[in-house]
This record gives C-alpha cells, sequence and structure tokens, in this order.
C-alpha cells in the first residue's frame, strides 16, 4: 500500500467518524435533556379591580393564549368574599367563564374555574389566569387568613353616584364591587354586628342625595343576606362630592357620627335628574323617582317640584307608514294573488317580557294624585310643564326639578352650558316661560 493510498482512507475514516458523531449529538439534543424541569403551569395575568374594557383585554389575552396552543388548558383562579352577588369570587369566576367560553370560543373542558376563598382584607378581589400545559399540574390557589370574621370600624369610603343605572351600562364583562360584596360576607360572618352607613350630600347635589346614596346601599346589603334591621343609616353633613362611608360595629357601641340634621334648602332649581320613557316604563324605575320626589318635598317644606315632561318628537307620514307592522303576505311583481305563505319559523327562546310604553304626562298626573293620597303634598307645590322636544334625541322623557318656592322655574329650553337665569327682584312677579303649556299647579 502506497502512503498515498493510507493517508486517503484515513482521511475518509476520520470524515466518517465526524459524521456520525454529529448525527449522534443531533439525536441526543432532540430528545428529553437529563435532569431537565416537567412542564408547569405558567401564570400570564392577575388583576384587582379594573374596569370593562380593560378586563375584555385581559381575557382576549388569555383566548388568545389558549388558541395558539389547542393542547393548553386555562385556569382561573379568582379570591374574593363568599356569596353569590357581583364582587364575589364566584361572581368573578362565572363571568370569566362565560366570557371565555360563550363570547371567545374555547371549549368548556379546557377552562376550569376554582374558587380560592377570601382575601385578608375582606373588602378585596383578585384574578388569576393561568396556562397549563398538557403533562403540567394545575396549580393550586393560596390560603389567606382573612379579617371578615373580626373586622370593627369603618370598613370602606367611596364617592356615590346619585342616580340610576339602565342596563349594565359596561364596556365589557364586569368584575363587580368587592367592598360591598366584602361588607354583606363580614356582616353575614358576625351576626351580632350593626351595619352603618354615615352618607353625606355633595356641595352642588339635589337636595336628599345622602338619603338616595344610603337607600341604594341598603338594597344591594340586603339582597346579599343581611337583615335590615341591621343596617342604620345617618345624614353626614356636606362634603365635595356625595360619599358614603361603611361601618360594622358591636350592637352596643355609639354610633360612629352624629346626625347633622335638616340639611339645607338651595338657593335655586337644582335638577333631581333626566328620566327617558324607556326607563319609566318600568315600574320599580317610575316608583324610585316618584319616591326621591316625595322624601325631598316632606323634608323640606320650602321646596316644589317641577316636571317638565319633553314629548315625542312628532314623526311624518312617510315615518309613520315605515313604522307600521310589516304585511303577514306580499304580493310579487305583477302577481294576481298573495304569494303562499312561508312556513312557520321554529320557536325562539322566550325572552323577558318588556313593558310597554308609558305616556309620561299621564304617568305625571297619575303622581298627582299619588302624592296627596300617599304622602299629603298638595298640587299647589307641583308643576306639570309640556314642551315639544328640543331634537331628535331628546323627545320622550322626564326632567325633575326641585325648586325653592320663590326662586325662577327652569327655562326649559334652555341649552346645557349656557348662563343660568338671574334670581327675580324681590317682590316682582316671575315671568313664565313662552312656548310651554302648564297642565297644573
Amino acid at each position: 500500500m502506497t502512503f498515498r493510498r493510507f493517508l486517503g482512507g484515513l482521511l475518509l475514516l476520520s470524515a466518517a467518524s465526524l459524521a456520525c458523531a454529529g448525527v449522534a449529538r443531533a439525536q441526543e439534543g432532540a430528545g428529553p435533556k437529563e435532569g431537565s424541569a416537567p412542564p408547569a403551569a405558567r401564570k400570564i395575568d392577575e388583576y384587582g379591580r379594573l374596569g370593562g374594557c380593560d378586563h375584555s383585554a385581559r381575557l382576549d389575552n388569555f383566548a388568545i393564549e389558549l388558541q395558539s396552543d389547542s393542547s393548553a388548558r386555562g385556569v382561573v383562579i379568582a379570591y374574593g368574599p363568599a356569596g353569590e352577588r357581583s364582587g364575589t369570587a364566584d361572581f368573578r369566576l362565572r363571568v370569566t367563564w362565560n366570557y371565555l367560553v360563550n363570547q371567545r370560543g374555547i371549549t368548556p373542558e379546557r377552562v376550569k374555574v376554582i374558587n380560592g376563598g377570601r382575601l385578608p382584607a375582606p373588602g378585596e378581589a383578585s384574578t388569576q389566569l393561568w396556562v397549563v400545559p398538557p403533562g403540567a399540574e394545575d396549580p393550586e390557589p393560596v390560603t389567606h387568613e382573612s379579617a371578615a370574621e373580626s373586622f370593627r370600624g369603618m370598613f370602606a369610603e367611596a364617592e356615590r353616584w346619585d342616580g340610576r343605572f339602565m342596563g349594565d351600562g359596561m364596556t365589557g364583562p364586569p368584575v363587580g364591587d368587592a367592598e360591598m360584596a366584602g361588607f354583606a360576607d363580614s356582616l353575614r360572618l358576625q351576626p351580632e354586628a350593626v351595619a352603618y352607613l354615615v352618607a353625606f350630600n355633595g356641595e352642588e347635589s339635589a337636595p336628599g342625595a345622602w338619603r338616595r346614596v344610603a337607600e341604594e346601599d341598603v338594597e344591594e346589603i340586603k339582597r346579599a343576606g343581611v337583615e335590615a334591621d341591621r343596617i342604620k343609616i345617618i345624614f353626614g353633613g356636606y362634603s365635595e362630592r356625595p360619599k358614603a362611608q361603611l361601618w360594622i360595629l358591636p350592637k352596643d357601641a355609639p354610633p360612629p357620627a352624629a346626625h347633622e340634621g335638616p340639611e339645607r334648602t338651595p338657593k335655586g332649581a337644582v335638577q333631581l335628574g333626566t328620566y327617558p320613557q324607556y326607563q319609566l316604563k318600568y315600574e320599580d324605575e317610575a316608583r324610585w323617582v316618584f319616591k326621591s320626589v316625595a322624601d325631598v318635598l316632606k323634608a323640606d317644606e320650602k321646596i316644589n317640584a317641577v316636571f317638565v315632561v319633553r314629548l315625542p318628537p312628532v314623526q311624518s307620514g312617510a315615518e309613520e307608514e315605515q313604522e307600521g307592522e310589516y304585511p303577514a303576505q306580499v304580493k310579487g311583481h305583477g302577481d294576481d294573488e298573495a304569494a303562499e305563505p312561508a312556513e312557520p319559523a321554529a320557536p325562539e327562546e322566550a325572552e323577558e317580557e318588556e313593558p310597554p310604553d308609558v305616556d309620561i304626562a299621564r304617568l305625571v298626573e297619575d303622581w298627582k294624585a299619588a302624592f296627596r293620597k300617599e304622602h299629603g303634598i298638595g298640587p299647589e307645590r307641583l308643576t306639570i310643564i309640556l314642551v315639544p322636544a328640543r331634537g331628535e334625541w331628546d323627545g320622550d322623557e322626564l326632567d325633575a326639578w326641585l325648586v325653592p318656592q320663590g326662586a325662577t322655574i327652569p327655562d326649559p329650553f334652555a341649552v346645557e352650558g349656557e348662563a343660568e337665569a338671574e334670581e327675580p327682584a324681590e317682590g316682582t312677579e316671575q315671568e313664565e316661560p313662552k312656548g310651554v303649556s302648564f297642565l297644573w299647579r
């Protein structure tokens, strides 16, 4: 064998050995490495309070994670007050599951929900979103020591809106009011304790704001299972904006604040609110407006009520024809006889029946009799004004005003943001607005 042939064979053998070694290393790298960590659940988000729009964005990101890996599962752990109503841990779980399954199309088997129990602060709640790959263990909730069974003192203080919400008013799934849910939860765990609501008027509030916000809170607490005789309301006076304090105290403890006595009579007309027909047709909503006015008139005999009824916009004949009932049978082009009626559609799931529209002018006339019969308030303290709609969007609604005796009646045609009318000089006769119809005074 020549040296050249020997050297060539040696080079070929070395190349083959290197190639085999490379394949072996590649195969070794493709398999599980010895001592590597097993797959584990991954927490991708955690949040407490947030708005509906932010909530839907968080859940959308979670859904995208699950949709990008069809083999992974989702686990939702919620911490918060016990119970079923808004703000509880169970409420968060229901809302989250419903959004992921019914809105984002995640199959129910891929979404597991876990109630982690209460947090240390009884008025707080939190949600965790986990992605669990195949072979990984589900995350375990953490058990916390909660103060719900022993809390004493001021539980919470927050501004309140003096009004009514129609619909959910949300841009996404809600998380609920954990403070109110935690307050009711603590009261259920302490059957001997007493709840105090100390409510404040805002400096620019309509009279009676403190009572209205407190009574709304009381109704929510009662719906959560707390007895009405354990809840007491105190007028705390005035603050920059309407607010309420929630207190939990032993039944033999003194109240947390003194009742501030009668409210101040406003210097001029104050609007209680604007209520559209689609709100007033619900009996409980109309009753709330009626009671709100009656409470103020009973508490302060120097205040009268003015109801401005904005009539529905007048429709043209063409519009009225278009809004008529759709014909049951439609003739074809050139046909002499009506077409055969179509087969009846499959029955749809029954929805909650909506009440019929209400005639607001007739409604406030009925209130006239009810004010006298139920509260002894005579017609001389009530004024109804009928006016046409100012535009396409503000007809068929009621403006409720509270007007001190001797003050100027609000101009029903005033545009929001315009300067208010000046008070009449003492001893002068007040001129009534033009273009309005006074039903009774």
